[in-house]
């Protein structure tokens, strides 16, 4: 350990000696690997001594006894081990260059170590087709949302790896969302998400395909209820919603004849009115009533 700091400091020395450009004053096959015309020394004061240890230990034995040279080729060999094949079981008697370029034919099957196996991180959304009133489904495409950074090479490539289907054409358009103001009254775009929420910017690609498809049928109100007791879970949700918002309700459906929440001005106006002509009408019929029994 002491040997090998005290040639650590003696390289170190010498690279901030070196560390100036020279003139052209030193040849090209000096010991320390000096370029001639940019005076920079061909390994770092970390790599000379690395190499220097290689030599010394027999670890790597140069084929040229020009100085310069034989730290060219422990660069290679460096530079070869650094970008190998991964998952591959080496052996000593391999040629990394042969490796390298693929046309080794000595590794067997068992020294693959592992295969890579890339996954998808992208959603593909299948929508129903849009069908226009009196026409007959065309089930010979498909329409799906899917992230706008997708291009049709890889809408096809996608659909054939993982899912086995064929397609013949593929059309793709991008969908915005509309502006609106906000409260610093500056223009923006409403919403935001992506193919899987349906929300915010999103690009559409109509797939044709080599054998049909129809999209599943929607099911029944029967067929809800008796696999999801659809009621009872609306009215599960409206009471967790009841419960949440502590006895504050929205106006619904029956008291402005609109639908959502009705918050604003003119839908509660609008309820206050219906209420009040309620009240006159039964306060007419009352008052019409007790004119009839007085007669």
């Amino acid at each position: 350990m002491r040997i090998f700091i005290i040639a650590r400091k003696q390289l170190q020395d010498i690279a901030y000696k070196d560390s100036k450009p020279l003139k052209l004053t030193r040849k090209l096959n000096d010991p320390h690997g000096q370029f001639e015309y940019t005076g920079k020394s061909l390994l770092t004061p970390r790599e000379e001594l690395r190499f220097r240890l290689a030599v010394s230990t027999n670890a790597f034995t140069p084929s040229s006894q020009n100085e310069l040279e034989a730290r060219r080729e422990w660069v290679e060999k460096q530079r070869e081990w650094r970008y190998r094949l991964r998952g591959i079981k080496y052996n000593k008697d391999d040629d990394l260059k042969s490796i390298k370029d693929g046309s080794i034919s000595t590794l067997n099957q068992f020294n693959l170590v592992g295969l890579p196996v890339f996954l998808p991180n992208i959603t593909f959304r299948l929508m129903r087709n849009h069908t226009p009133a009196g026409k007959e489904y065309n089930p010979y495409f498909a329409t799906f949302r899917i992230p706008r950074s997708l291009t049709k090479q890889d809408i096809r490539s996608y659909l054939l790896a993982v899912y086995g289907v064929r397609s013949t054409w593929i059309h793709t358009d991008l969908y915005q969302p509309r502006l609106v103001r906000g409260m610093n009254m500056r223009w923006k775009r409403k919403g935001r998400g992506d193919a899987t929420t349906g929300r915010g910017f999103y690009k559409r690609a109509l797939v044709g395909l080599e054998e049909p498809f129809y999209f599943p049928d929607e099911p029944t109100r029967e067929e809800l209820e008796n696999k999801y007791a659809y009621s009872e879970r609306e009215w599960m949700t409206r009471r967790m919603l009841m419960a949440f918002q502590k006895g504050w309700r929205w106006r619904g459906v029956q008291e402005t004849g609109q639908r959502g929440a009705t918050q604003r001005l003119p839908n509660v106006l609008k309820a206050v009115s219906i209420r009040r002509a309620q009240r006159e009408e039964a306060i007419a019929d009352q008052v019409e009533k007790i004119r009839q029994m007085r007669l």
